[in-house]
């Protein structure tokens, strides 16, 4: 009887939070945040989120995350290279850690750049 008392204890508490815990990865129920002065093709991150963009009529997009956290490594990529006279119109989105570097380069300037960060980075 105790035995399954204190499953039960341990088993709501910490199925309770699960939910919470997973919902700190995803976006924040914030606005998102339009990046105005693009910096030559460079971004650092100000919180744990996400890099957006959008584009019209661009037929090449290289956007990667570099970490500045220790070791210089690319871990989040979006890249697209279409033959020549075709064209792109979309978006795409890539996860980021704080600090570090979003880093893109399209063919023409994007029709927006933003970054929203997780619900738990807030």
């Amino acid at each position: 009887m105790l035995k399954d008392l204190l499953r039960s204890l341990i088993e709501s508490v910490f199925t309770s939070k699960k939910s919470y815990i997973s919902a700190q990865a995803f976006p924040g129920k914030v606005a998102r945040t339009v990046i105005e002065n693009q910096d030559g093709g460079m971004f650092t991150a100000p919180a744990d989120g996400y890099f957006g963009f959008a584009a019209n009529g661009v037929h090449t997009v290289d956007m990667y995350v570099q970490n500045m956290r220790g070791v210089q490594d690319i871990y989040s990529r979006f890249t697209l290279a279409l033959p020549a006279g075709s064209e792109f119109t979309g978006s795409a989105i890539i996860p980021v850690c704080k600090g570090d570097r979003l880093i893109f380069s399209l063919d023409k300037v994007p029709s927006e750049l933003w970054f929203i960060p997780t619900e738990g980075s807030r």
